[in-house]
């Protein structure tokens, strides 16, 4: 999608907040600017579970622990 030779031109919007955890996703995903975009799409992705991840690894992903 970032090759500027891709035949095809795909929109995308990344509206990530950084530091957010899983049970802070649902919000923004009922905002109306987010909501907009959600009734025209396709498709969409929601990548969760990292920051929950890394903080209760003790803020890092160096080693993780069981």
């Amino acid at each position: 999608m970032n090759n500027p030779n891709f035949e095809k031109k795909v929109p995308f919007w990344n509206y990530g907040i950084k530091g957010q955890v899983t049970d802070g996703v649902i919000d923004p995903l009922e905002g109306n600017q987010i909501n907009t975009k959600l009734d025209k799409a396709d498709t969409f992705i929601v990548y969760i579970g990292t920051n929950d991840l890394i903080n209760s690894n003790g803020g890092n992903l160096k080693k993780i622990s069981d």
